[in-house]
């Protein structure tokens, strides 16, 4: 049950298993892969590399920032695919007139391996990424961070956002680190006895080759084509893979396991203290967005003849078509990205936008009480 919690409940990860964004969908399909693999370990079936396969496209196609682990699940699985065929001991039997006979290897060779896996990944996600990657640039992979310190950092700070600063350094700079190097050792450990390791000790193999490539690749795509690192979001797939890894690294210290439960523990219990329905993460400027909508809607005078037009921070503009839309508020005119302007009937300002107060002449009607938006009118 603990590891189930701390791997299902964290905040972030749960933020994203309800916005329409791609990011929940593309763990969901991400970890079926992972699911399959580990089947097919244990009962190698041709379909189930075609299964993984089809998986690893769609996580992809989901959001494209599954990518590197993808990738990295790939590579893995064909070093896996070698060492079950390497280490295969086929049963003999002998018949009545004395003759030998060897069972079969039942894993395919790594060229069959490739053409089950390899083909349904990169041509259906080619199929379904083609067109709109034809028109993508790098300039609109923007979300990320600029120094590789933040990107850890960003992870522990969405996932526990009551925590001091010095504790997310010390979890971002140390423990997360130690995890993946541990990961790392007990990997290699695991594959140089691969005929005699269990299905968790395999599984650290899998999640150590990801991080591994992973961490390769964003490295490699910021040097070569200057891609950000994964901040926050981008980022999201670190947070149930190291979960998992170091969940599967504690029972190989069998007496220090009730002490490395401590911080799962203090980790479940910070889950349930931040545990929220009324904004995302991302977003806390829409935290009072539906009240901000109704409010307005109550102020609109009858029979105005137009629609009411809304300004402001660009940022707002997802959640106010939102409940436009969502709420068939037909007097409502579609709020638009751009800088705001004089003319409109109400404002919307994030707190770092309220200089516009001064410069359009804007009265603040509302304050939100926990987002900090303004909603302002001439």
């Amino acid at each position: 049950p603990l590891s189930v919690s701390v791997l299902a409940l964290n905040p972030y990860v749960l933020d994203f298993l309800s916005a329409a964004r791609g990011y929940g969908m593309a763990l969901a399909f991400f970890f079926l892969a992972f699911w399959e693999i580990l089947e097919w370990l244990s009962e190698p079936k041709p379909q189930r590399l075609i299964r993984v396969g089809i998986a690893l496209a769609l996580s992809v196609a989901s959001n494209l920032v599954l990518l590197p682990p993808a990738l990295g699940l790939a590579l893995m699985l064909m070093i896996a695919i070698r060492e079950q065929r390497r280490s295969f001991q086929p049963a003999v039997t002998v018949s009545k007139k004395g003759t030998k006979k060897e069972e079969p290897n039942p894993y395919p060779t790594l060229g069959q391996a490739m053409l089950r896996l390899l083909v349904p990944f990169f041509g259906l996600a080619w199929l379904i990424l083609m067109y709109p990657l034809s028109n993508a640039s790098t300039g609109l992979f923007y979300a990320g961070a600029m120094t590789l310190r933040q990107f850890p950092e960003s992870l522990v700070r969405y996932s526990l956002p009551l925590a001091p600063e010095w504790l997310v350094s010390v979890l971002a700079l140390a423990v997360l680190p130690a995890v993946l190097v541990a990961s790392a050792a007990l990997a290699c450990r695991a594959l140089s006895r691969w005929a005699k390791a269990g299905l968790p000790e395999r599984s650290l193999v899998l999640l150590a080759g990801i991080m591994t490539c992973a961490f390769l690749a964003v490295v490699l795509a910021r040097l070569a084509l200057d891609i950000p690192y994964p901040e926050g979001r981008t980022g999201i797939y670190w947070i149930p893979v190291l979960t998992l890894a170091g969940l599967l690294i504690a029972p190989h210290w069998p007496r220090a396991t009730p002490i490395l439960a401590i911080p799962f523990l203090a980790c479940l219990a910070t889950y349930a203290a931040e545990f929220r329905t009324s904004y995302y993460a991302d977003w806390p400027y829409d935290a009072d967005m539906k009240t901000i909508v109704r409010l307005i809607g109550d102020r609109k005078p009858n029979n105005l003849g137009r629609q009411i037009r809304v300004e402001g921070s660009w940022q707002f503009e997802p959640s106010v078509n939102f409940y436009r839309y969502s709420d068939h508020l037909d007097w409502l005119a579609e709020f638009e990205r751009a800088p705001p302007k004089p003319g409109a009937d109400y404002y919307l300002l994030l707190s770092q936008d309220s200089h516009f107060l001064n410069d359009l002449h804007l009265k603040p009607i509302f304050t939100g009480p926990q987002s900090g938006t303004i909603l302002a009118q001439p």
